[in-house]
């Protein structure tokens, strides 16, 4: 594209907002929760932006001295124009009237991503692709890019009320039903199960269990007769078929995959691959999606899903650039967008840091706590449920009486009680049994 057609954009308001952050630190939360790194159009900008937003996070306000050191230690200063950009920055004039020249940035943002979502629409039609899958395929872009031009303003809560109904409100048997997630004692700490737009965070370490455990979940609500669907970018659509097969029919997987089953077992290998293709389960194993093509996916659906697990949090792919905390913050903010557009209830798994396999608290005692999350800062705030399985045959394998005893355990739950699950894993099958089950 010449300089005459260059793409939308406010270089020199980009540099008065800077300049105004340096000057006055206290617009900064205006700022911040206004304007992306994305919003910034020039190169030097958006480092310097970026490196504010770090400093910000980190509790600090930034001035030229401290905003040079972090952009030197990120060895990004030169690309940012050199400590001469950044003291220019420093002699703008005051600008009264901040929110005006935020504006006009969101506003070349939103013709720019107009341009972007166009172009695509047309390689989409120049490849010859299903007209009729045209307007699904960009759906999701145009009604985001719709809501993104818009002002809403806050309601009354007499709105609120006259849309809920006053029953809704005024009796609990008639709000919005919790999902049950088919573990008794799980169920009993959510108050019912999980319910419209919560999002739990499932951490837990490598080979515990916790895609098992999410596949129990899902499978649970899809026998009950609701859709469900589940994201994997780590196991595939195949692997996990055989896990399903492996706990209805209850035989190893070794021996399934070896094919030394008895005709009986057979049998039961055939019933519970009926009774498979029966659910209303869903299983999309493409790796590094972002969260929005998640959103399209689920939106495409022809029906609903009552709830969605992703496998998992780490392996999302971020809709911006920038450093990890930046992308994973970008992911935290997207699934929260989301649960609150769609309704839809999520489970997401995480990766626990190593610092939670070495901690020694009077006795050894590796049950996690939230700051274990990989990624904590973002990955807390999000979740309604922050939750983890542990089990203790993994550090004290010569313990008789844990073989097999698992712990789902609930540190934070904004809408009900804290505390732990207790768990029978059975490995051999990739199933979860509640221990308040008699079943075996």
């Amino acid at each position: 594209m010449d300089a005459e057609r260059a793409l939308p954009s406010a270089p020199a308001y980009e540099k008065l907002i800077l300049g105004s952050i340096l000057l006055d630190s206290s617009v900064l939360p205006l700022v911040v929760n206004s304007l992306s790194v994305d919003d910034f159009t020039s190169e030097p900008n958006r480092r310097v932006y970026s490196s504010i937003l770090r400093l910000y996070n980190s509790g600090v306000s930034p001035d030229r001295v401290i905003l040079c050191q972090e952009l030197y230690q990120q060895g990004q200063l030169d690309s940012a124009g050199g400590m001469a950009y950044i003291s220019s920055l420093e002699e703008i004039p005051r600008l009264e009237n901040l929110e005006i020249y935020i504006g006009t940035i969101k506003e070349k943002t939103r013709l720019r991503r107009a341009i972007f979502l166009a172009q695509r629409v047309i390689e989409f039609a120049l490849d010859e692709s299903p007209s009729g899958d045209i307007v699904p395929k960009f759906k999701q872009d145009l009604e985001a890019l719709t809501r993104a031009g818009s002002t809403p303003m806050p309601e009354p809560l007499a709105a609120y009320i006259e849309e809920r109904g006053a029953q809704r409100i005024l009796n609990p048997g008639d709000r919005d039903p919790a999902l049950a997630l088919g573990f008794p004692s799980i169920d009993a700490m959510l108050n019912g199960g999980l319910r419209q737009s919560e999002i739990m965070i499932l951490g837990a370490r490598p080979s515990a269990g916790k895609t098992a455990l999410l596949l129990n979940a899902l499978e649970n609500v899809a026998k009950s007769g609701k859709p469900a669907a589940m994201f994997s970018a780590e196991m595939s659509k195949g692997a996990l078929i055989t896990r399903l097969l492996c706990k209805r029919a209850r035989i190893g997987k070794k021996r399934l995959m070896s094919g030394d089953v008895s005709e009986e077992e057979r049998q039961r290998l055939q019933q519970a691959l009926s009774e498979i293709y029966e659910l209303p389960l869903f299983i999309d194993d493409t790796s590094g999606l972002q969260v929005r093509e998640i959103i399209s996916r689920v939106d495409a659906m022809k029906v609903k899903p009552a709830l969605v697990g992703i496998d998992y949090f780490q392996l999302l792919r971020s809709s911006i650039r920038g450093n990890s905390d930046e992308r994973f913050t970008q992911v935290c903010n997207d699934l929260q967008v989301f649960s609150k557009e769609t309704g839809i209830p999520l489970i997401v798994l995480s990766q626990l840091s190593r610092d939670s396999s070495k901690r020694v608290t009077g006795k050894k005692d590796y049950r996690p706590n939230l700051e274990d999350f990989r990624n904590s800062g973002t990955i807390e705030q999000i979740a309604n449920i922050g939750a983890f399985l542990f089990r203790e045959e993994m550090y004290d394998k010569e313990r008789e009486d844990v073989k097999g005893v698992a712990e789902f355990i609930i540190r934070k739950n904004r809408d009900g009680e804290t505390g732990t699950a207790m768990l029978r894993f059975v490995g051999w099958r990739f199933e979860f049994i509640d221990q308040l089950e008699n079943n075996a």
